[in-house]
């Protein structure tokens, strides 16, 4: 798939200054200092959203591999995306661990709260992630009620909790660090607890109120093995969390929505709007 255009529509997620700063100062920052959202709006909305969490190891965020291809990629079926510019915990902010769940979570709040100008149903808002960003997408969906950041506004008042959502190649567990991953090490730093990898071990902590789940992972995937993806399913299930997983023969790592054509993987943005739009006819995806 060719580079999507990026959005011109972006809006910040922060009314002012960001939990855990200051950040490192411009030059020395990877990322972002101003975590924003932007909009990917169909030609026909359905009233389907995604918050989309791009990749990145936590070290820089894809914008577009991973946030605007996916945009396109989904608005082909009426799901209306919002790719988030989220904040990484290596630039120096404060409570580093927590800084893109911060983000993934004031994020849920603030789509939802302005549900009518962007015209989606905020019942039907969902998340999406990939790599680290399907790290972030599984926090969210096992931590939505976490209380990482103190209430800014009255959409902090809405609930963070995904209709939906789709984890893509994920890495779902810091019990194990497989030897090329790096979401671990740049999430947590090198000083980590216990605590810290209870809380973002997410497929320990699926519950019956885990919203349903949609996994891709290629099984040649050289950087996050597809076993990350198996034992999330197995969690799901074990918890009776409608769950459904596809496993690519080829695709390695980091694919987004950039699968050539024969290769069955490429198929699944449609599979993926199949799937939700059955899920949210359901109570079970009601936040």
């Amino acid at each position: 798939m060719a580079d999507a255009p990026l959005s011109s529509e972006i809006y910040p997620i922060w009314p002012g200054k960001q939990p855990g700063g200051p950040p490192l100062p411009d030059g020395q920052r990877k990322g972002t200092a101003r975590p924003t959202l932007a909009v990917y709006r169909p030609q026909r909305p359905d009233g389907r959203a995604a918050l989309v969490l791009p990749g990145g190891g936590y070290a820089f965020v894809s914008l577009t591999g991973e946030g605007a291809n996916i945009g396109r990629a989904l608005g082909a079926f009426g799901i209306t995306s919002f790719v988030l510019d989220y904040r990484l915990p290596v630039d120096g902010w404060g409570d580093r661990a927590d800084v893109p769940l911060q983000d993934a979570q004031r994020a849920m709040r603030l789509i939802r709260f302005n549900a009518g100008r962007f015209g989606i149903d905020p019942a039907k808002l969902g998340v999406i992630g990939f790599s680290a960003g399907g790290h972030l997408a599984a926090s969210i969906v096992t931590a939505y009620d976490d209380a990482v950041y103190a209430p800014v506004g009255a959409a902090d008042k809405l609930s963070a909790r995904p209709a939906f959502g789709g984890l893509f190649y994920p890495v779902t567990t810091f019990r194990i660090v497989p030897p090329r991953s790096q979401s671990r090490r740049n999430l947590l730093g090198p000083n980590f607890t216990a605590a810290q990898i209870d809380r973002y071990s997410a497929i320990d902590r699926v519950t019956l109120r885990t919203p349903p789940l949609f996994l891709v992972h290629a099984m040649d995937d050289p950087i996050i093995p597809y076993w990350m993806s198996t034992r999330m399913l197995a969690a799901a299930r074990a918890k009776a969390v409608p769950s459904e997983l596809h496993l690519l023969e080829r695709g390695g790592h980091g694919f987004g929505a950039g699968l050539s054509a024969d290769n069955p993987g490429s198929l699944w943005p449609r599979l993926f709007a199949l799937w939700t739009a059955r899920h949210l006819k359901s109570k079970e995806t009601q936040p």
